[in-house]
C-alpha cells in the first residue's frame, strides 16, 4: 500500500512537471536573445547602454540604445531602441504610447518598428525609403 501511494504521488509529479514544460507556458524574451538574434544577421551593433530621455522612456522603461551598421556618430542620439517589457500585453501599452508620442513629434528620421512577445524594437532610418537594414531586422524578429 505504502508504495502505491508513493508510485502514485511520483506519477502526479512527473505529469505535473511534463504539463509545466510544455509549450502552452510563453516565456519572455530577453536582451541576450535579442542581441544574438541581431548579430546572427551579421549587423553590427555599438551599444549606448540604456537610454534615458523622456521621449524614449515608455511606461517606466528604458530602452536599450544602439548604434547599427557602420553610422557611428559622436553625438548622444542612436539609431535602435530595443524594449524589453514585461509581458506582451506591456509591449502593446508601450507601442500605443510610443504612437501617441510620434504624432506630436516632428522628427527627422522615420522608425520602423518590430515587435514579438515582450520585444520592442525601433529603428530609425535617415530617410523615408532608406530600407537598408528593414530585412535583416525582419529575420530578426524571426529567429528570435
Amino acid at each position: 500500500m505504502r508504495y502505491k501511494i508513493v508510485i502514485i504521488c511520483v506519477s502526479f509529479l512527473l505529469l505535473l512537471s511534463g504539463c509545466l514544460d510544455g509549450g502552452d507556458i510563453k516565456r519572455n524574451l530577453t536582451m541576450g536573445n535579442v542581441t544574438q538574434s541581431i548579430k546572427g544577421q551579421s549587423i553590427k551593433l555599438s551599444e549606448k547602454g540604456k537610454i534615458n530621455e523622456p521621449f524614449v522612456v515608455l511606461d517606466n522603461v528604458k530602452p536599450y540604445g544602439y548604434w547599427i551598421g557602420n553610422s557611428v556618430n559622436n553625438d548622444e542620439s542612436v539609431n535602435l531602441l530595443v524594449y524589453v517589457l514585461q509581458s506582451e500585453k506591456a509591449r502593446g501599452e508601450a507601442r500605443e504610447s510610443f504612437n501617441e508620442r510620434l504624432q506630436n513629434a516632428n522628427l527627422i528620421t522615420y522608425p520602423n518598428i518590430y515587435e514579438k512577445k515582450n520585444i520592442m524594437i525601433v529603428y530609425f532610418n535617415e530617410s523615408e525609403v532608406d530600407r537598408s537594414f528593414d530585412e535583416q531586422l525582419k529575420k530578426t524578429i524571426q529567429d528570435m
